[in-house]
């Protein structure tokens, strides 16, 4: 599963006459069977590192040791859908898609990966 999503991800990322963007739409609106699938690619590899990151967030997973194994994968796959996410809340109009991940994210890279991260939110 994850495997495919990032090679999704990289052909957008290589390929600069595509755009991630015309993926982030209801994938029922998307017309080509391809796109489609890649869409529905990113969507899988997204919610489940939103689903670690709200697991961490509500302090059932260990935020150390996801962070400790995950943590130059989980920048980099934010790096590399951050477009996708922005699209996805502005378009369909879920505001909250991603929130978790994208909020651990930013906590993960103002400490860096050996540092003292900052205090968590109090946000369920």
């Amino acid at each position: 599963m994850h495997k495919s999503a990032f090679s999704v991800l990289k052909k957008y990322i290589d390929d600069r006459t595509k755009t991630i963007a015309v993926l982030a739409v209801g994938r029922a609106h998307l017309e080509k069977d391809d796109d489609r699938k890649d869409a529905e690619k990113i969507y899988e590899i997204l919610n489940w590192y939103e689903y670690l990151a709200v697991g961490i967030r509500r302090n059932i997973l260990s935020e150390e040791i996801l962070r400790n194994a995950c943590f130059t994968t989980m920048i980099e796959l934010w790096s590399d859908s951050k477009l996708f996410v922005v699209c996805v809340r502005d378009r369909v109009g879920n505001a909250n898609f991603c929130e978790a991940f994208e909020r651990l994210v930013i906590r993960w890279e103002q400490a860096g990966y050996d540092g003292t991260l900052p205090p968590k939110r109090n946000i369920i």
